[in-house]
């Protein structure tokens, strides 16, 4: 018997140094964030008492603000046209790369929570010294932090847009849970079909794939984004959000839901458990658009989301 535990133990300890091994070899060139990718962003960057944050504002300083919150897997960019049109349609509007995203800090002493993002979004408005109400339009996962954020500062918030939301508890593999395990799937297995992954959540990624395909490229090769993404999962996608959902609907938060019809990652029928939590959402459907609609049809997405907050500012 002691012998068998004895051979047990050197075939885990050979398997785990097996892992290592891999693990090092595809993750030792991923690199850190450098002044020089900082300084050749056309965006700003806010230092606050939790780090430094990746930010782009535009329009009058005088605009109804509307602030965007990404998803799990992709940083401020995805919002590259709505930005543009959000703020030619006369609004201010401002977009940012959650930590472990993009060119924000990438910490791996953390865990990515509701409340972590919470306090990244309050740290940005009070550097940039905004205090009035704003719209919040949050996508995939980001509909997940925009509730939470909704429900926990409601006074901040004149009306809430949810994309795709990714808001229903879906619980991750329980591979992630393992520890060593879920480093080596997420850098090895998960880090390795990213592009493909993010590319098959579109309707017609064809017009585009080329430019998407090296942003995400370049998103995935900084330190820690696999560790990020990974917390993320297991701590905010896993959450149920119809609670929160509920309180915004009894303060009677004004809420739009908008959805790809050919969503593959969050099925339009999943809809009906929103509209369940709040009867008078606001609910469209985007045409030709899959998970990440406000980039596939961002003219559609765009139309709806500047009438919709129009409407709430009349009232």
């Amino acid at each position: 018997m002691k012998k068998i535990i004895i051979g047990l133990f050197i075939f885990v300890v050979a398997v785990l140094l097996i892992l290592f091994s891999i693990h090092w070899y595809f993750t030792k060139d991923i690199r850190v964030i450098s002044e020089a990718d900082r300084q050749n962003s056309s965006w700003s960057f806010a230092k606050t008492q939790s780090g430094i944050t990746h930010y782009e504002i535009v329009g009058n300083d005088t605009s109804v603000l509307i602030v965007l919150l990404a998803g799990c897997g992709n940083g401020g960019f995805i919002f590259d046209s709505n930005i543009v049109n959000l703020k030619n349609a006369g609004f201010r509007v401002l977009r940012y790369d959650y930590y472990g995203r993009g060119l924000s800090d990438h910490p791996e002493d953390v865990i990515y929570t509701h409340e972590y993002y919470n306090t990244q979004l309050l740290e940005l408005l009070n550097y940039l010294n905004i205090k009035k109400p704003f719209h919040l339009v949050g996508v995939s996962m980001g509909g997940s932090v925009a509730i939470d954020f909704a429900d926990r500062y409601h006074h901040l918030v004149k009306s809430l847009t949810l994309i795709g939301p990714a808001a229903l508890g879906n619980k991750p593999s329980a591979l992630l849970k393992i520890p060593l395990l879920n480093t080596f799937m997420m850098n090895v297995y998960w880090a390795s079909k990213t592009e493909d992954q993010q590319l098959s959540e579109f309707k017609n990624p064809a017009t585009f794939e080329k430019a998407y395909r090296q942003k995400i490229k370049d998103e995935a090769s900084i330190r820690n984004f696999t560790y990020a993404v990974q917390s993320s999962w297991s701590n905010i996608l896993n959450k149920r959000m119809t609670s929160e959902l509920e309180n915004i609907a009894k303060r009677k938060t004004p809420v739009l839901l908008l959805w790809g019809d050919s969503d593959p990652v969050v099925p339009l029928t999943l809809s009906r458990f929103y509209l369940k939590a709040d009867p008078t959402i606001k609910f469209q459907i985007i045409k030709n658009a899959g998970h990440i609609a406000n980039y596939e049809n961002h003219e559609m997405t765009d139309s709806l989301i500047r009438n919709f907050t129009r409407t709430v500012n009349t009232h």
